[in-house]
């Protein structure tokens, strides 16, 4: 069970901590996003079959939010080096 907290209550550690992790998924869902890439152009050229540009055109919105939580994190620590 997890509670909300905002940013601005969150001690500096916590916030690289949570900054590292959301850095961590979106640089894993980046790698895995190339790669779907690479074999729907595999399959494109091979099989003539579009079956895995579907989740291309999924995974970068399922990133959004992690991307939106990370620049949140890097503004509030830079507000906080201030």
């Amino acid at each position: 069970m997890t509670h909300n907290t905002s940013l601005a209550e969150l001690i500096i550690e916590k916030l690289f901590k949570r900054r590292d992790l959301f850095k961590g998924v979106t640089i894993g869902f980046g790698i895995l996003w190339m790669a779907v890439v690479a074999l729907a152009v595999y399959f494109l050229i091979t099989k003539h079959t579009y079956k895995l540009f579907i989740p291309l055109a999924i995974l970068p919105v399922t990133m959004l939010p992690s991307i939106i939580q990370w620049s949140m994190l890097s503004k509030e620590l830079k507000k906080r080096e201030q």
